[in-house]
């Protein structure tokens, strides 16, 4: 028992994955970030060409 109560305060006082688990936290926002970006550039970049699209077929007539 007294085997056990010292693997369980070792590995209380263990922080090697701490920094790993702040990595990974912190790349997760970042490609939350990104996706929201990209998301939202995406649909001005789709407005921008239905605006040239609908003035070029507008001034040729076809």
């Amino acid at each position: 028992m007294e085997k056990l109560t010292l693997k369980l305060k070792n590995l209380s006082k263990d922080t090697r994955g701490a920094t790993a688990m702040e990595y990974g936290l912190i790349i997760a926002l970042m490609v939350i970030g990104i996706i929201a970006g990209v998301s939202n550039f995406s649909g001005a970049t789709t407005n921008m060409y239905n605006v040239i699209t609908n003035k070029i077929t507008a001034s040729t007539g076809v």
